[in-house]
C-alpha cells in the first residue's frame, strides 16, 4: 500500500519520491540528519544489525554484528515509502513537534491541513466490535495518544504507532 502510494506521489510530482519527501517535507522541517532511504545512512553513526545466529540454533549462541551496515540486512531501497527512513532523536523530535501542532511549522505556515491532521488521527483500527472508540477501548490511530482531561491534567489512556 505504502509503495504504491509513493509511486503516485512520484507520477502525480514529477519528482523521485526520495527527492519529493526531502524538499517538501524534510527540508521545511529542517530535519538535516534524517534520509529518506537507508542507503545513505553512514555505518559510522548506525546502530548496526544484530542477533543471534547460532549454533546450535538461530536466536542461540553468542550476540553477534550480522552486517557492517543497515542496508546489508534490510535493503529498502525500492520500498522506501513503507518505511525507509534513517533517522535520530533531534530530528524525530522536529517532525513529533509538527504533530503535536497539527501540522503547524515554527514559522506559522503549514505542513499539512487540519483536516490532514484530523484523518491522521483518526483511529483507523477498531479494537472489539464495539460501534466504534471509546477511553477503554479507543482504537489505533497513526503516531497518536489518545488521553482524557483529569484533574487539570491529561492521562493518557492507551497509544499506538
Amino acid at each position: 500500500m505504502f509503495i504504491v502510494a509513493g509511486e503516485v506521489v512520484a507520477a502525480a510530482s514529477g519528482m523521485a519520491w526520495e527527492a519529493f519527501v526531502q524538499t517538501r517535507i524534510l527540508d521545511r522541517l529542517g530535519m538535516t540528519e534524517t534520509l529518506p532511504l537507508m542507503t545513505g545512512a553512514d555505518p559510522a553513526k548506525s546502530a548496526l544489525p544484530h542477533g543471534r545466529v547460532g549454533p546450535p540454533l538461530r536466536y542461540q549462541g553468542e550476540m553477534q554484528t550480522i552486517g557492517q551496515s543497515i542496508q546489508e540486512v534490510w535493503n529498502w531501497s525500492s520500498a522506501g515509502a513503507a518505511g525507509g527512513f534513517v533517522t535520530n532523536p533531534v530530528d524525530w523530535a522536529k517532525w513529533i513537534a509538527v504533530q503535536l501542532a497539527r501540522g503547524e511549522l515554527p514559522d506559522g505556515t503549514r505542513l499539512y491541513s487540519e483536516a490532514r491532521a484530523n484523518e491522521m488521527w483518526r483511529p483507523n483500527i477498531i479494537i472489539g466490535s464495539s460501534a466504534g472508540p471509546t477511553e477503554t477501548l479507543p482504537g489505533r490511530a497513526i503516531a497518536s495518544t489518545y488521553a482524557t482531561p483529569r484533574a487539570g491534567r491529561c492521562r493518557t489512556i492507551a497509544a499506538s504507532g
